[in-house]
């Protein structure tokens, strides 16, 4: 199961749903630069903060960049979340139950140094690794959110 984005949320979702359903059909995940907390909420081992990026103090234009789909995700909540718990693990896996996290594929999830999502993705892939999930973790430098998508475009 592969997933970018709001596809890879979606793709957890559908690891969480294959899981509880009894069926365990999915035999490993790809994550690239998932949602994983729509609910933007901090739980145990995952708390957002602009220090966690290397970023020189001079430097507006990733700073703006890190925190500006941060408030893009409070919009989509707004827009399309209406009456929805945005704590279900279907909606934010992050908030997935051990025993469901236990349960998971082995996991490969890509970040990018930029992006705002980068601390809820590395948490989501630690919290599967405390749980004993197989999971490895990519980090891309310098890029930013959906850099999948630019390939050929940016450097």
């Amino acid at each position: 199961m592969v997933g970018a984005s709001s596809g890879a949320n979606i793709a957890a979702a559908m690891n969480i749903y294959d899981i509880e359903s009894g069926n365990q059909w999915i035999k490993q995940q790809i994550l690239l630069y998932p949602v994983v907390n729509m609910a933007l909420k901090e739980t145990p081992g995952y708390e957002w903060s602009l220090d966690e990026y290397d970023i020189h103090d001079n430097d507006e234009i990733i700073t703006f960049i890190v925190k500006s789909l941060g408030i893009g995700v409070h919009y989509i909540n707004k827009l399309y979340a209406k009456n929805v718990d945005l704590k279900d693990p279907l909606v934010s896996p992050l908030f997935a139950s051990d025993k469901t996290i236990q349960q998971m594929p082995p996991t490969i999830i890509v970040t990018a140094e930029y992006d705002f999502l980068r601390i809820e993705s590395e948490a989501y892939g630690k919290r599967l690794l405390i749980n004993g999930v197989q999971t490895s973790f990519f980090r891309y430098l310098g890029l930013d959110h959906g850099f999948v998508y630019k390939i050929g475009i940016s450097p």
